[in-house]
């Protein structure tokens, strides 16, 4: 779930929400320094991925968080788009990134093209 719905779950079932994810892709987190408001968990594992670790031996990785709120977003924007989306621009704060390899398989998965603008 995305938007209203994961802020409403936040409340009354927090370690089953993931949320900051810009800053689970940054270049400098840290998962050993986490943000104390935080009910998941963040770990890095063999590769050196980050993964997010909820309730219920939930895991995923940043990226695939992102990719939802990507879709979710891009659904949104269909709604009330009389034209066909072909790409979307994606700008990250300062020091969030996504590698192209990343980037090309979220938009396999979106369905349209992804540009880092």
């Amino acid at each position: 779930m995305v938007g209203k719905d994961a802020f409403d779950a936040l409340s009354t079932h927090p370690e089953t929400v993931f949320y900051d994810v810009t800053r689970l892709l940054a270049t400098d987190f840290d998962p050993n320094q986490p943000n104390p408001s935080w009910a998941f968990k963040a770990t890095r594992n063999a590769d050196g991925k980050i993964v997010v670790r909820g309730a219920s031996g939930i895991a995923t990785y940043p990226i695939i968080v992102f990719g939802l709120i990507v879709r979710s977003t891009l659904l949104y924007i269909q709604t009330y788009q009389n034209s066909e989306v072909a790409a979307l621009g994606i700008r990250f704060l300062a020091g969030s990134t996504i590698n192209d390899a990343d980037l090309k398989e979220l938009s396999k998965y979106v369905g349209v093209q992804l540009v880092l603008v």
